[in-house]
Order: structure tokens, then C-alpha cells, then sequence
């Protein structure tokens, strides 16, 4: 299987990352939000 077509060059657009997160849940999006940025977790009631 030929994994360029899994994983596109967006260099050209000046887009790099090391891992990408394909059709991820949002629960999932947040969680790595948080453990990477290290920022205060806000909510609302």
C-alpha cells in the first residue's frame, strides 16, 4: 500500500505535522487539545 496517498504533502502550504488525527471525536480533539497545551480547562454550566 503506498502511504503518500494516506498521508499528503502540505509542506508547500507551510502545513507540517508529525501526526495527524483522521475523523477524530470531538471528546478526542479536546483531550489532545489539553494534554498538549497545557492551558487552564474552561466550561460552562
Amino acid at each position: 500500500m503506498n502511504l503518500s496517498l494516506l498521508e499528503p504533502d502540505l509542506s508547500s502550504y507551510g502545513i507540517r505535522a508529525a501526526n495527524v488525527l483522521r475523523n477524530a471525536s470531538p471528546a478526542k480533539l479536546y483531550e489532545e487539545a489539553f494534554v498538549r497545551e497545557h492551558g487552564p480547562l474552561k466550561f460552562s454550566k
